[in-house]
């Protein structure tokens, strides 16, 4: 269905609503257009409340405060917490928001590409240094920028 939307808007450089009555006047076709547009509008707040529970997790595993977040009742806790919920929602939206309006131009690299990069090399990093598999990790931290490096030259590639 994305898939479909994300082609009639191409074809037509119209807003969903303008998508869809470009291909006839009649009730249902507008009324596609208008159910495309405001769905996104209902469906981002649900994700974003569940991504602010996400960072607020995040946050407490990467503060040492694992065992306590494993806890019977912890979630309950946090959610008993109105003013900690509208914290970790703004700073998912934030966060969000940041993404949406970098966008993604040419010559800049996406910020998905460095996220990715940092997730993964942080991640592999983290392992070389609290574990006893240096070899191993080398070896993936190499691949990571390997990968890295791929992806950036395929996307400056793809931008000509």
């Amino acid at each position: 269905m994305i898939i479909a939307e994300t082609a009639i808007g191409r074809k037509t450089k119209k807003s969903p609503v303008g998508a869809f009555a470009k291909f006839g006047n009649s009730i249902l076709e507008r009324g596609g257009g208008w159910i495309n547009a405001i769905i996104p509008m209902l469906i981002v707040p649900y994700y974003s409340v569940i991504g602010g529970w996400v960072c607020r997790y995040l946050w407490g595993y990467l503060s040492g405060g694992g065992d306590a977040m494993a806890l019977e009742g912890a979630f309950e806790g946090f959610l008993g917490s109105p003013a900690a919920t509208v914290v970790c929602f703004l700073v998912f939206a934030t966060m969000t928001m940041a993404v949406i309006f970098g966008g993604v131009r040419n010559g800049v690299i996406p910020i998905t590409l460095i996220l990715v990069a940092v997730c993964y090399l942080g991640g592999e990093l983290w392992d070389a240094i609290f574990v006893n598999d240096n070899v191993s990790q080398l070896t993936h931290i190499i691949g990571g920028l390997c990968g890295g490096a791929l992806g950036f030259g395929m996307f400056r590639n793809s931008r000509r």
